[in-house]
């Protein structure tokens, strides 16, 4: 990895390359390279996590990709996330969806953020697996509820916890405090767009119709075609996250880890987000 082993160097390489390897584009590495330049932090480990979350190795083939040990990789490794942790927290704010004009359905429903969770996977537990294991995914993970901006992806909301892959979507909401008009403070006819896990909440959520499409009116379905787009949205920024492999091999450690792991990746993402804004088609 001596070819990023500088400012310089990075610069020089082919974003591509560098994407390939490393998640995120030169450019948005090295914003938050110097975002974090007063800890003193030094670039080839900073590539070792971003490495890392992007692969996902064994610790065996991380310490060859580097040339350094074992012990050596993962205190570097463990000291990143710990600094990005404590860089990360609290900079996902619900507030910034404001920071865009709202979709205006039938002249009056505000939408600035549309909605899912998400699903990832860990290794089987060995204590109460029954309730990781999500049937839809047939495999064991965790969930996060997330939101985003519907004008470029921006993340602005993420569950403060982690959820069991058995809970259902709507579930989710309505433990994790979106809609108890407590922490996301809705404007008055502001609704969140969403799919059809959340209808259940017509206060809160604007869902599609449910049954097969041919089946729906023709407003209805001149509705949908309109939101359809905006709900891509959030389907391309859980595309864009999962490019790291972290987020889809099964986790091997700790379940918080791979928590701390989720959140640090959330923020990055807002990083290059703002570099590569994603657009409605």
């Amino acid at each position: 990895m001596d070819m990023f082993n500088s400012l310089e160097k990075i610069l020089k390489s082919s974003d591509r390359e560098f994407r390939s390897l490393f998640w995120i584009d030169k450019i948005s590495f090295i914003k938050l390279y110097e975002l974090l330049n007063n800890d003193q932090i030094k670039i080839s480990h900073l590539l070792i996590f971003f490495y890392f979350i992007k692969n996902y190795p064994t610790m065996d083939n991380l310490s060859f990709q580097f040339q350094i040990s074992q012990k050596t990789a993962k205190k570097r490794l463990d000291y990143i996330r710990g600094i990005l942790l404590d860089f990360s927290k609290d900079k996902i704010k619900d507030t910034d969806r404001f920071n865009q004009q709202p979709l205006i359905i039938d002249n009056k429903i505000k939408i600035y953020t549309v909605l899912d969770t998400s699903l990832f996977p860990i290794r089987r537990p060995t204590h109460f697996e029954e309730i990781y294991y999500s049937t839809k995914h047939k495999k064991h993970g965790i969930k996060y509820e997330v939101g985003c901006r519907i004008s470029d992806g921006k993340i602005i909301w993420v569950s403060e916890d982690y959820y069991c892959g058995t809970e259902h979507d709507l579930e989710i909401s309505r433990k994790s405090g979106l809609i108890s008009n407590e922490i996301y403070k809705f404007e008055e006819n502001e609704k969140i767009l969403a799919d059809k896990g959340y209808i259940g909440e017509s206060l809160f959520f604007l869902c599609p119709e449910k049954g097969d499409r041919e089946n729906l009116s023709k407003y209805q379905k001149e509705y949908e075609s309109i939101i359809l787009p905006y709900r891509q949205i959030i389907e391309n920024v859980f595309s864009r996250l999962k490019a790291c492999k972290i987020l889809v091999n099964s986790f091997r450690g700790d379940i918080d880890d791979l928590s701390e792991y989720i959140k640090i990746i959330f923020y990055i993402f807002n990083i290059w987000i703002e570099n590569n804004p994603m657009r409605i088609i």
